[in-house]
């Protein structure tokens, strides 16, 4: 199966960091890449340096073809598309038509409020794609494998995390850590067995926990990758953010609440992506058609 990827850019930094993050990780002999730049109004602003000096900005062509070549110089095969129009709206119409299996693009902003705020187009995208999206805020591995945490709870969606990762990255790029986070105040009575007795349930989700860690690294040794395991316990979000200042790229499930849900919720995924250094927050690929 090749995974079919959209790298969408606007040449700003998060987004030539995902460009840079994308080759460092992915296997060139199973996914191709797609370069979309969106003709925004942003286009016709020249840039400015640290001096406010001002210099004209490069344009959607020629960003495009200068990412290409980068993709074409490290083995991939790649292509590009140019757009116009709103930047979100742009880029779900194209993962639609192109049934794209992952979107990569940097973050939209690059403060701690930024980050929280939804009007964002990588949030926008996040919130909206039918499929997995990567969104990088930064990447700074110069030389070395890039680290990968993949968080799992057992679930079926960290099971397509796991085989998102599988079908991405190529075992000689990366190196992985699989952790899994025992909740110590479940969210709800549904994330335990109603037979445990109320002072086994730590024991019990710490227990459900190492059994989630096996199961996903398993595949991933199989496939030659180094794997790491780790259990912990506490608050999913902030032992995961925590965790994630020691690596690359941190990778997850969706509950595939859809947008409403994703909002209300404020789910592990939706918080990992506003503020892990890069996140790839994985969606079931069967909900995104084939090519025609």
């Amino acid at each position: 199966m090749t995974t079919r990827i959209l790298y969408a850019t606007n040449s700003g930094k998060p987004a030539a960091a995902a460009g840079v993050l994308l080759r460092r990780v992915a296997d060139p002999a199973r996914v191709t890449v797609t370069v979309n730049v969106c003709d925004s109004v942003e286009f016709a602003y020249p840039l400015r340096s640290t001096r406010e000096e001002t210099k004209p900005r490069p344009q959607p062509k020629d960003v495009a073809s200068e990412e290409v070549a980068r993709f074409e110089q490290e083995g991939f095969k790649a292509d590009y598309h140019l757009g116009v129009g709103v930047p979100a709206g742009q880029i779900l119409d194209q993962i639609e038509l192109g049934s794209y299996n992952l979107t990569a693009m940097g973050a939209g902003s690059s403060s701690w409020l930024g980050n929280l705020l939804l009007g964002s187009t990588s949030m926008r995208v996040l919130h909206a794609s039918e499929s997995s999206v990567l969104i990088v805020h930064r990447f700074r591995r110069e030389q070395g494998k890039v680290q990968v945490l993949l968080a799992t709870d057992g679930s079926p969606d960290a099971e397509l995390a796991v085989r998102n990762l599988l079908e991405l990255a190529n075992p000689a790029k990366v190196e992985v850590q699989v952790v899994s986070v025992a909740n110590q105040v479940p969210a709800s009575a549904a994330q335990y067995d109603d037979c445990v007795p109320p002072g086994e349930v730590l024991d019990h989700l710490q227990s459900k926990a190492v059994l989630a860690v096996d199961q996903a690294a398993q595949p991933l040794i199989d496939a030659g990758f180094a794997v790491a395991v780790d259990t912990t316990s506490g608050d999913p979000v902030r032992r995961i953010l925590e965790l994630a200042e020691f690596v690359d790229l941190v990778v997850v499930g969706s509950r595939g609440l859809g947008p409403a849900g994703r909002l209300a919720l404020g789910s592990v995924s939706d918080q990992v992506a506003r503020l892990a250094p890069a996140a790839l927050v994985c969606r079931r690929l069967s909900a995104v058609r084939p090519p025609a």
